[in-house]
């Protein structure tokens, strides 16, 4: 029995694992078609040159917070500015960045008490950022010097309002962090296959991109939230809906993160993403089943309703 019951579990997980393989490949090829045909239907009128705002919350950041301004001042793509929040740091994160502002006069340097990521987020927006569109930057993550011309290319077409990054897991060593690479090469092309049908629900923190007229329209992130990602996404969606406006993912807008480095922090981080997503579509469950024209019905009565039963499923799914 014992021998007979080991085999059905690992069957069980070996037929998971090969379907999500063959379900990632699947979204990578239609993913590449997908942007074949709209590059050959796109006709861009007049090419605008948009100001990128790449806004980089940090609180007790020191290890990582020079590589990842040094990546943005790195960028390609002139029409920029860097600003960095400085959110109650305790460690060497606000040294760190003013050695860097003695180099790059350009960089913009806010040293604010600590009240959390969406406050110093909200602080930058609404007080500091000049640009057209805003990017989110983790503190952790560094982005490709390419990505901000990607961005603005992306950006010519007026109806989308937001759009999500390729984020890779940088330099993965251990199989925990190997894991969490393949983790998000499948989830970031599950965010493009759900673009392509105008369904995507999740702009990612890290890398995560706006106009900034969106993002004031909408007064800016939500404070009591455990994923501030999540919220503003679906609050943007409550807004504007998903049929005249539109919710992109830039596949050659890469940036690269750190992985999380033992089980027990990887646990934690999911957990928190779990309970925030349950509680973003606890809060705007209105969105389900909604019929003004607004929302395309794939949306509000397939996509959204499903994530409900993800959640729950989620619970017996193996490791």
């Amino acid at each position: 029995v014992i021998p007979t019951m080991k085999f059905n579990i690992e069957f069980i997980v070996g037929i998971s694992s090969l379907l999500i393989i063959v379900i990632s490949i699947a979204k990578l090829i239609l993913w590449d078609i997908y942007q074949l045909l709209i590059y050959k239907k796109t006709k861009i009128k007049k090419n605008i040159e948009y100001k990128i705002s790449i806004v980089i919350p940090a609180h007790n950041e020191e290890k990582t917070i020079q590589k990842t301004v040094l990546s943005a001042l790195g960028s390609i793509y002139k029409k920029k500015e860097i600003i960095v929040i400085n959110d109650g740091s305790t460690d060497d994160t606000l040294r760190i960045l003013k050695e860097i502002q003695l180099e790059y006069k350009n960089l913009i340097i806010i040293d604010k008490s600590n009240e959390g990521k969406a406050s110093a987020l909200n602080t930058a927006i609404f007080k500091y950022v000049t640009g057209d569109i805003v990017v989110i930057l983790d503190a952790d993550t560094k982005i490709d010097k390419r990505s901000l011309s990607e961005i603005n290319l992306t950006f010519q077409n007026p109806e989308i309002i937001a759009a999500s990054s390729n984020i890779r897991i940088a330099h993965p060593k251990k199989f925990i962090e190997w894991y969490q690479f393949y983790e998000y090469i499948y989830s970031c092309h599950s965010r493009g296959t759900q673009s392509m049908i105008n369904s995507q629900y999740i702009i990612g923190g890290a890398g995560s991109i706006f106009r900034t007229d969106i993002l004031k329209s909408v007064n800016g992130y939500k404070l009591n939230t455990l994923t501030e990602d999540i919220d503003m996404t679906l609050k943007i969606i409550q807004k504007y809906g998903n049929t005249k406006h539109s919710l992109g993912y830039i596949s050659n807008s890469i940036l690269y993160t750190d992985p999380v480095h033992n089980i027990n922090d990887l646990v934690k981080q999911r957990y928190r993403w779990k309970l925030g997503l349950f509680i973003a579509l606890y809060k705007y469950k209105s969105l389900i089943f909604q019929k003004t024209k607004i929302y395309s019905k794939l949306f509000t009565f397939v996509v959204y309703p499903l994530q409900y039963l993800s959640i729950f499923l989620s619970l017996f799914t193996p490791i």
